[in-house]
């Protein structure tokens, strides 16, 4: 089994941020506080994976539970209490959450759908676990008054009825092929669907759902949101696609924004859309839907799977921790760079290797990069310092020549007047082999991420061996 970090960085390889022709603002993602949830019992692992912030209380999901906060000072937000349920690795994990009026509706992985009183934020419980003749696999969940929306892949959208609280009652199926998430929106039923796109249903009487119209260029489709007649559908990595929605059964895209380097979640609010892409999370003004403008961006810690936005604050599922930025305003420096990672492959020992390292100004003013080194001789930067004038990217040229065989990790330090991140740094990894064919390989060990467990190769000599790679979440 690989470890948790080392999936980390093949996602990292498959999703590289892009950041090309998007219009710039002038606000900034300030940080401001991060949590790290306390789990109170069950399994002590710890991946937030969702978000939701109501009132003054922040609701936070994922393995090792539900978490709460008083975040009624962003600033210095605490945790109220944890429930998880979870006990062990193999179990389901809580993926996406809605609240309503105290109750807390949390979809699990392969688990139908937990219900917990939360009414006393404190002292949270579980009352109930939903499923409805036999389904048990849910992706996303939205509500609209007593209403749920349940993502139900083959089966479509389900609508669930939950005027009581403790008792959701089944409404109905509205059909899909492999439907992600659904939103109700006054007459309408908005489906996001990764094979057929962005459906509608006429919504008046949902027990004869009637299709009324159906954008197939969004296939890809796993999450939307709709408000002020506006309707944003992600569709991962290939980006978002904005639409005028002053007439549900004629949607109509104004926009594109992308292609991301993934989005899996959105929340739209006060014209302004916020995107969780995996390595990093933006924001966007929409008061002109045709031409989206950026505001602002903010890198990941680990991983952006969840965002909810109040007011000028913006709360972030970042893998191991629960993040929060305040949006400001003011022209800034802010340097971005692509990818977060740099690999080399198996070189041999005295053959140079190259990469490139896009270094980009996507703020208001000219970035000055002072300087680019790297922590182990055996890595080069060339150039090792630049200027970039707002909207202006250049290329850095980092060159690896191994000195002998063996593994050789580094940091490549990028320093600059970043208004924010003014130290940044860029994982390296190298190998060089000295091997031919039929030489024994070195020993080597593998570390179970999940019980801790090491395994060594040469434990299993003259036995076949096999490693199987694979990332989730």
């Amino acid at each position: 089994m690989i470890g948790r970090g080392q999936a980390r960085i093949g996602l990292h390889f498959l999703f590289l941020a892009l950041c090309l022709g998007r219009a710039e603002g002038g606000d900034r993602l300030l940080p401001v506080a991060t949590l790290v949830p306390e789990v109170s019992s069950g399994l002590k692992i710890i991946h937030v994976l969702d978000v939701k912030a109501e009132g003054n209380l922040l609701f936070a999901a994922g393995y090792g539970g539900l978490s709460i906060f008083d975040i009624t000072d962003p600033r210095a937000p605490r945790q109220l209490s944890n429930l998880n349920p979870i006990t062990s690795a193999t179990e389901t994990f809580y993926w996406r959450l809605e609240v309503k009026g105290g109750y807390v509706y949390l979809t699990r992985r392969q688990g139908g759908m937990d219900i917990v009183d939360a009414t006393d934020p404190a002292h949270p419980r579980l009352v109930g676990n939903y499923r409805f003749d036999g389904e048990i696999a849910y992706e996303g969940i939205t509500r609209t008054g007593d209403t749920l929306c349940l993502g139900a892949y083959g089966r479509g959208v389900e609508l669930v009825d939950i005027s009581l609280p403790e008792a959701p009652r089944h409404l109905g199926f509205v059909p899909g092929r492999r439907a992600f998430a659904a939103q109700l929106l006054a007459d309408h039923l908005l489906v996001a669907d990764l094979e057929e796109g962005l459906v509608v249903y006429d919504g008046r009487d949902l027990s004869r759902p009637r299709l009324v119209a159906r954008d197939s260029s969004a296939t890809g489709a796993q999450f939307l949101a709709a408000s002020g007649g506006i309707l944003c559908v992600a569709r991962g990595s290939a980006g978002i696609r904005v639409y005028n929605l002053e007439d549900a059964r004629y949607p109509r895209c104004v926009a594109e924004i992308g292609p991301l380097g993934a989005c899996f979640h959105l929340t739209l609010a006060d014209s302004l859309l916020f995107l969780a892409e995996g390595l990093e999370c933006e924001v966007y003004d929409l008061r002109d839907p045709a031409h989206p403008i950026r505001l602002g961006r903010e890198p990941a810690a680990e991983w952006i799977s969840g965002i909810a936005a109040r007011g000028s604050w913006v709360f972030l599922a970042d893998w191991e921790q629960v993040r929060i930025l305040e949006r400001g305003e003011g022209p800034e420096a802010d340097l971005f760079l692509s990818p977060s990672f740099l690999g080399f492959g198996g070189f041999e020992p005295g053959v140079a290797e190259t990469g490139t390292l896009l270094c980009r100004n996507v703020g208001d003013s000219p970035v000055f990069i002072s300087g680019i080194e790297a922590s182990d001789p055996a890595f080069s930067a060339a150039p090792r310092s630049l200027a970039l004038e707002p909207g202006e990217e250049s290329l850095v040229t980092v060159t690896f020549e191994p000195p002998s065989a063996g593994r050789f990790e580094a940091q490549l330090r990028v320093i600059s007047n970043d208004a924010d991140r003014p130290v940044q740094d860029v994982p390296l990894l190298a190998g060089t082999r000295d091997l031919g064919p039929g030489d024994v390989a070195p020993d080597f060990s593998l570390v179970n991420a999940l019980d801790g467990r090491t395994i060594r190769l040469s434990e299993l000599r003259g036995r076949p061996v096999l490693i199987t790679f694979f990332a989730g979440w």
